[in-house]
């Protein structure tokens, strides 16, 4: 759906990045994106005016280029062979978040494009996707334990979230001396981290900013919706978008009764997913009501049957989104 999005904007004749930190197996493989980690790649279709740029952010090496581009070269080349630097940029999820975050600013900061596409790690993860800023900004700013074991309850205590392994290599009399130099060596990112992070937290407030929420009509996805909706707005996050994914077989008109026999298996497959349809209508509009008086959108997308075996398809894709989008008279 995000790079139906970006495609759309693209026909356009929009300037558009798309974002994206784990791409499915099956996208990776029909735009190319393989040996992309890391970098970005200018995808083109017939037909659509402007190319898409597509970001597959590496968060280690986008850290990295953060960290390096921020402290001087002689300090940088301490702080890379520095154990808790290894293990913050490797294993730390706040570090691989706030590089993915970091990477959208620059976007955004660069002007180049008129649209920027970021595609988020799955819904149990939002929060602290957009939490990590701030949480890197409070880990890298107070004093902290001299031995291994108070560290980790601190790290903990900050609302950092410690990867599984994390510390595991730091054992012995090097821990205090490691982590002494560490603290010392970050000392300037800490005006920068705060930098990005207040940067972004404007950005993803403003006006120019949507934020989509797409699901499946499953209840507990529907719940999920709305548990991730209540946490984003204590964090002053709006949802500007609902769009119910996958709702309804496309093609087939139920406005009307099928000329076919009653106990046909054509006419009971028929009425299973008219009845499908209008339980997903009732599901959204259900949605749509506990979220009132809410500005947000509300939408439901069908089960497009698309074939997905070439980059082509891709495009048709993203055009059957975009016909029957523009068939509910929405732009």
């Amino acid at each position: 759906m995000a790079i139906s999005a970006a495609i759309c904007a693209a026909k356009q004749g929009r300037r558009v990045a798309a974002v994206t930190i784990d791409p499915s197996r099956r996208l990776t493989s029909l735009l190319g994106l393989q040996n992309k980690r890391g970098q970005s790649k200018k995808v083109s279709w017939e037909g659509v005016p402007q190319p898409v740029d597509i970001f597959y952010v590496d968060p280690q090496e986008i850290f990295r280029q953060f960290v390096s581009q921020n402290m001087k070269p002689e300090l940088f080349s301490t702080l890379e062979a520095n154990g808790i630097y290894q293990q913050i940029s490797q294993n730390l999820r706040e570090t691989h978040n706030f590089a993915a975050l970091y990477k959208v600013e620059s976007l955004l900061e660069g002007q180049q494009y008129d649209l920027v596409i970021l595609d988020t790690p799955p819904s149990d993860q939002v929060v602290d996707f957009f939490e990590s800023p701030r949480r890197l900004q409070k880990f890298f700013s107070a004093r902290t334990p001299q031995e291994k074991e108070g560290w980790v309850q601190w790290v903990q205590e900050k609302g950092v979230r410690v990867a599984e392994g994390f510390l595991k290599t730091l054992v012995g009399g090097d821990f205090v001396d490691e982590m002494d130099h560490f603290f010392k060596v970050i000392g300037d990112l800490r005006t920068k981290i705060h930098s990005v992070s207040t940067s972004f937290d404007r950005s993803v407030r403003s006006e120019s900013a949507k934020l989509v929420l797409v699901f499946p009509p499953a209840l507990d996805k529907v719940s999920d919706a709305e548990f991730l909706t209540s946490e984003l707005a204590e964090n002053q996050i709006v949802v500007d978008g609902y769009v119910l994914n996958r709702a309804y077989p496309l093609g087939l008109d139920f406005g009307n009764e099928l000329d076919i026999p009653e106990d046909s298996f054509e006419y009971r497959l028929y009425n299973y997913f008219r009845r499908q349809k209008s339980l997903s209508t009732q599901l959204l509009q259900d949605f749509r009501s506990r979220r009132q008086p809410s500005q947000a959108s509300f939408s439901i997308i069908p089960e497009l049957d698309n074939p997905m075996d070439s980059s082509e398809d891709v495009l048709r894709f993203a055009l059957a989104v975009q016909d029957h989008w523009q068939s509910l008279g929405k732009s």
